[in-house]
């Protein structure tokens, strides 16, 4: 620990002896490098930095990469072509989770435009409920970042940024669709701008019976018909941006949505007729304002919401849940000499949770303050370095009963680097290590019956490298590829009690994630294609101890593939573009003792438009096919998916 302070230390030093000499706080890009890494991210370091600087596996999902992936949620969005674990309990609007190199899906941060939103009450972010419309790009930072993101960053970071300025005139854009299992959408979207301001307001409605036939494994395989899968889901979206003065802009989004949806259940012969009513809203504002020469100050307050309605007849119950999160995150951004950019900020959220299930309202807040470093070491010979030390400060408060106050502090830090070690400068090696950690849930802590008030937070040591590489001879060929390693120890999990059988949570779990990711991307200028593959391996395990024993014995996490493979490979020509969307997983297993398997499956789905123009007026036709083998598969056990099943939608913008 001492040696970060130190690298800090010297950080500060060095800065302020070179005041005088300062550069600009955007980084440079170097022409000559692949358009792929020519890309500039905010998520792995909290400021600008082409992707090829990156010291984490950085993905990049851009606006015409939304609009060929087609759907209307995040969900729809990361499913293809991003080697990513999606855990959908089943078809269309069903809860839609997501996790990053193997680790629980509680343990992945997902930020909108900078503002985590993972839900204080269980630490998930339902994928489903948030709509894509409005999205100018998804980043995915892989790797734990809890020394810059705090709570849940253990196996990585996603960061939904929504569409801000860049309007060259009004537009309006109209999409209706409809396919299969009687789907029908529609979303319209308005486009306006001045001088000073543009807005973005968009309303979708997306709806399906979603009764498709798949084969009833406790009858003979013999084919039924999915009940009580239908769903109605709407959305409205907001965003703004407008330029105050040459210093200063603000920001504005919003996205609301709203749900009723039936929940069949897992298939144990019968299917279930709960149902449930979602609200959510995602709301916040960015202030930008350049405080001095190479200082740059962000400002964002937000208010997140969400209101989920449980009702199941057969069992006359009812459940309700309303969660609340409000508060304000700053940074800082000050280049101090040409080779150092040095990031500090802060954070002040409250969130409270109102649950049928919870003892009583409870409330936590959360205080924090990071500091963050980019620092060009001086060249020796060919050799380029540059080292992204960070540290954080975490202070949690429960606030559950009048004058309880239960604390938890966290320290995580982080050092990454990379290395161009020859004159060569299409080659890079990066690497890094720190320390994460997640907080233990409202649910964990205050469920009745069986929370647990006494947990501790998880905590992770992770490792990470890899070598980024151009070919010479293959025009635009690139590739990503790095091993990873996790250290989770106090893994909370919850056990049934010997005698009352009440489930309860407890720190008891080693859960230890090694790895190896590639990823190749091919789009020569020569040639109207583009190619893109990734592949994935994963050991993830967690120890047991033997009953009968008493011996420790490793087994792999539930629904976690060792192999995980997706790919894009796609046609454009004048106006017709042709996608093709590959995803492979291998078998996973359905419970802790690693009894029950769930097969491998490969699928493919394909999708394609064409344009045409009509002066002002353009129109879009799109057609999208997805599970084009019409394979039989099932994501989480006993959570039935469709089979082969289409979408026709015309698009008109103005």
């Amino acid at each position: 620990m001492r040696f970060i302070f130190v690298i800090f230390l010297l950080f500060i030093t060095k800065g302020y002896g070179a005041a005088g000499d300062v550069d600009t706080l955007d980084t440079e890009i170097q022409p000559s490098l692949h358009v792929a890494f020519n890309d500039v991210v905010v998520t792995a370091t909290r400021t600008q930095l082409p992707v090829w600087r990156s010291p984490v596996p950085v993905s990049l999902i851009g606006g015409a990469d939304l609009e060929r992936r087609g759907g209307v949620t995040i969900a729809d969005a990361l499913e293809r072509s991003e080697p990513l674990i999606l855990r959908r309990y089943g078809a269309g609007a069903a809860l839609t989770t997501m996790s990053i190199r193997g680790v629980a899906a509680d343990q992945t941060v997902i930020l909108l435009n900078g503002i985590r939103i993972n839900s204080p009450q269980n630490g998930l972010v339902d994928l489903s409920t948030i709509p894509v419309s409005g999205i100018e790009r998804i980043e995915i930072a892989r790797g734990g970042a809890s020394s810059l993101y705090g709570n849940h960053a253990m196996g990585g970071v996603v960061n939904i940024i929504t569409r801000s300025a860049g309007y060259d005139r009004p537009v309006v854009d109209l999409q209706a669709g409809g396919g299969s299992y009687g789907l029908r959408r529609m979303n319209v979207q308005s486009r306006i701008n001045s001088s000073t301001i543009d807005l973005s307001f968009g309303l979708g409605r997306d709806q399906s019976d979603g009764d498709f036939t798949y084969l009833d494994t406790f009858n003979n395989d013999k084919p039924i018909q999915r009940e009580n899968a239908d769903y109605v889901q709407s959305f409205a979206t907001i965003d703004g941006h407008a330029r105050i003065d040459g210093e200063t802009t603000v920001r504005l989004f919003a996205r609301y949505s709203q749900a009723d949806r039936g929940l069949p259940g897992p298939y144990f012969g019968q299917q279930a007729d709960d149902r449930q009513e979602d609200e959510h809203l995602h709301s916040g504002i960015v202030i930008s304002r350049i405080i001095a020469d190479d200082v740059l100050l962000e400002f964002r307050p937000f208010l997140i919401y969400s209101d989920i309605f449980y009702i199941s007849p057969e069992w006359n119950f009812e459940s309700r849940s309303i969660n609340r999160q409000y508060g304000a995150t700053f940074d800082v951004n000050a280049r101090l000499t040409a080779d150092l950019l040095v990031t500090f900020g802060g954070e002040l959220s409250d969130a409270t949770v109102d649950a049928d299930d919870l003892t009583g309202d409870v409330e936590r807040v959360n205080t924090v303050a990071y500091l963050s470093g980019d620092w060009t070491l001086p060249s020796i010979g060919n050799i380029q370095t540059n080292v992204f030390p960070s540290i954080r400060y975490d202070r949690f408060s429960n606030n559950h009963d009048e004058g309880d106050r239960r604390l938890y502090e966290e320290l995580t830090w982080k050092i990454g680097a990379t290395v161009q070690p020859f004159e060569y400068e299409r080659f890079l090696v990066r690497g890094s290590i720190g320390r994460n950690f997640k907080a233990p849930g409202l649910n964990d802590m205050y469920w009745v019956p069986g929370g647990n008030e006494e947990l501790s937070p998880e905590r992770s040591l992770s490792y990470d490298a890899g070598v980024r590489f151009i070919f010479p001879f293959v025009n635009d060929l690139s590739f990503d590829a790095g091993i990873f390693s996790i250290r989770t120890d106090d893994r909370i999990i919850w056990l049934p009690d010997d005698e009352t059988q009440i489930w309860s949570p407890v720190n008891l779990r080693k859960v230890h994630a090694d790895g190896f990711e590639f990823d190749l991307r091919w789009r020569p200028d020569v040639l109207p294609v583009r190619i893109g593959a990734s592949y994935t391996y994963q050991y993830v395990r967690q120890f047991l101890t033997d009953e009968e024993t008493g011996l420790e014995e490793t087994k792999q996490l539930p629904y976690v593939p060792h192999h995980l493979v997706t790919g894009e490979i796609g046609y454009d020509i004048g106006e017709l573009r042709l996608s093709v969307f590959p995803r492979y997983n291998s078998n996973r297993y359905a419970d802790e003792e690693n009894e029950q398997t769930l097969d491998r499956y490969f699928m493919v789905d394909i999708r394609s438009d064409y344009t045409v123009h009509l002066g002002t007026l353009s129109a879009v036709i799109g057609f999208d096919v997805r599970n084009v083998f019409d394979k039989e598969y099932h994501v989480i056990q006993n959570y039935p998916m469709p089979g082969r099943n289409y979408e026709v939608n015309v698009r008109l913008r103005y």
